[in-house]
């Protein structure tokens, strides 16, 4: 039934999270708990007349910024030497060192940007093709093709989130593992 479903996915995103940040981190808990929260608001989007939060970028941006500080800040804490070697290649030129550290700073800082940026594109280009193709049928174009059009785009959709949520977490760990 629906909870051996469940228990399928969590088993599944456990395993990614743990094969990325190893089965004891502090951090596995935490991303599971986002992933099924934020898998939980996008499908309630799909309910006709329903709120969205992740199709607002506060949101998506709050989320993607405090999942990036904790790591970071925790990883500056524990080691500062280490994390600044992170910010200069071996092997790097002498005269390029200054332009290299300012362009490593700017690539993880904007990390939190990229990754609400991509979320949201995603879950607003799903709804936007839901509503349009939801215009059509209130139109009677097409009928019972649109009516399965519609069917097949929340299935679409509802793969759409759980991937985007997938997608959202494996960066997440990978850019905290850093």
């Amino acid at each position: 039934g629906p909870l051996s479903i469940l228990s399928v996915i969590l088993c599944f995103i456990k395993s990614e999270i743990d094969s990325l940040v190893g089965s004891h981190s502090y951090l596995s808990p935490v991303l599971i708990g986002v992933f099924i929260s934020t898998l939980i608001l996008n499908s309630i989007g799909l309910i006709p007349y329903a709120l969205t939060i992740t199709s607002f970028m506060p949101h998506n941006l709050t989320l993607a910024f405090s999942l990036w500080l904790g790591p970071v800040m925790f990883s500056v804490s524990q080691s500062l030497n280490s994390w600044l070697a992170h910010l200069l290649p071996l092997g790097t030129p002498v005269p390029l060192i200054p332009l290299i550290v300012i362009i490593e700073s700017i690539r993880i800082v904007i990390r939190p940007l990229t990754l609400s940026v991509r979320l949201l594109a995603n879950i607003l280009a799903g709804h936007l093709l839901l509503r349009l193709v939801g215009s059509a049928l209130r139109l009677n174009v097409l009928g019972r093709l649109v009516i399965l059009a519609q069917t097949s785009l929340v299935v679409l959709e509802l793969a759409v989130a759980f991937l985007q949520r997938v997608v959202f977490m494996t960066l997440i760990t990978l850019y905290s593992k850093e």
